[in-house]
């Protein structure tokens, strides 16, 4: 992951694939060295987040053609300190 947060991943493999699953756990593993920089992956795979290892914060329903897609937005907001 780039220092400012911001990881990109092409993905051209096919729904299901083994190559998918160990891409979405290596996207899971460095993701959640820094759960604050918010990730946001779009696939086919219906399967993602149980590869990817945790359940997505948002999940939406897209079309890539003729290809039902999902995109999966996860994001850990920072705790913010409470005031007195």
């Amino acid at each position: 992951m780039k220092p400012d947060g911001q990881a990109f991943c092409a993905q051209a493999l096919d729904q299901g694939t083994a190559e998918a699953a160990a891409l979405a756990r290596t996207l899971g593993q460095v993701w959640q060295a820094s759960p604050t920089a918010g990730l946001y992956a779009i696939t086919a795979d219906a399967d993602f987040e149980a590869h990817f290892g945790k359940k997505a914060a948002k999940r939406r329903k897209i079309y890539n053609g003729m290809i039902p897609c999902q995109i999966y937005m996860y994001f850990d907001r920072p705790v913010k300190p409470v005031r007195k």
